[in-house]
């Protein structure tokens, strides 16, 4: 239940912080949760020892409890004062809708929500003193705004075609081996056995594909976020040090394995790249459940 409330607050509400510049306390706070994960499955282990005894799982369970209730401090006395300033009913409308993707914690699920009509008008007369709390917000944390997503640039160039390349029905997609309609691509990308990720030069999300039972869970709010921050604090490093070296030319590759919940995820990292230029467009990452092939 824990770790179903953390997911939620690091993949959706640390999303919308980081677009208004928020950004140095979702990796104090993320990096903290991590910690408490490690904590919980620790004394899990503990209590399923043979040899538990009561006095060192007491120790454990204090220690796990306090670090709980300091990050619950942390999340109602800081983070979500600063939210209810700086988030607009939108985005708080788009949380709610992304929350079903990953699940509710120590509550039934919820109806879903939508911001009243007199609620959106009174947000108007609060305009300014949001975007004052947003300044604020901003100049209160480390790092530069991570601003918002950018619009993507579309270079397609001409060339010989075939009969089927000369297709202009909106509904049809022509790449340079044939071509789908939306709706076959989108049913394509659902029944894939992995999870695609596609980050751009510019190391932000622009797009994931979505499989029924995805690795990793992907919310909408995730299009247009830096990549690094899509990481726990404690792999950031090596997830940044793939991209630069993607970019550099010094790899085009880099693959690894994790154990996550009982299933053994085979991550690959594929850098893209112009055909004729070599200019680097961005990264592919796919991951895949092997437990099973394994």
């Amino acid at each position: 239940q824990i770790d179903k409330h953390y997911a939620r607050k690091e993949t959706l509400i640390f999303s919308y912080m980081e677009k208004y510049g928020i950004t140095a306390p979702p990796k104090v706070m993320w990096g903290v949760d991590d910690d408490i994960r490690v904590m919980i499955k620790a004394l899990n282990e503990l209590l399923a020892s043979e040899k538990a005894a009561y006095n060192p799982i007491a120790v454990q369970w204090e220690a796990v409890k306090n670090e709980i209730e300091e990050m619950i401090f942390k999340e109602e006395e800081i983070m979500v004062p600063m939210t209810l300033d700086v988030f607009s009913l939108k985005d708080w409308e788009q949380i709610a809708a992304d929350s079903f993707d990953i699940g509710f914690a120590f509550i039934p699920e919820p109806l879903p929500w939508k911001a009243s009509q007199s609620a959106l008008e009174k947000e108007q007369e609060r305009e300014p003193a949001r975007q004052l709390a947003i300044q604020q917000a901003k100049e209160t944390t480390e790092g530069i705004a991570a601003g918002l997503a950018e619009t993507a640039e579309s270079n397609s160039t001409a060339e010989e075609h075939y009969d089927w390349e000369t297709q202009t029905s909106a509904e049809t997609i022509v790449l340079p081996t044939g071509t789908m309609k939306m709706e076959e691509m989108i049913a394509m990308f659902q029944v894939l056995p992995v999870d695609l990720t596609f980050v751009d030069k510019d190391d932000r999300v622009r797009f994931f594909s979505e499989g029924k039972n995805r690795v990793f869970p992907r919310t909408k709010s995730v299009v247009g976020r830096e990549v690094v921050n899509c990481h726990p604090p404690k792999s950031m490093h090596i997830v940044q040090k793939i991209l630069d070296d993607f970019r550099s030319g010094a790899r085009s590759e880099a693959d690894f394995w994790i154990d996550l919940h009982g299933k053994k995820v085979y991550i690959r990292y594929f850098a893209m790249r112009d055909e004729e230029t070599g200019e680097y467009l961005g990264c592919l990452e796919v991951s895949q459940d092997i437990t099973a092939i394994q």
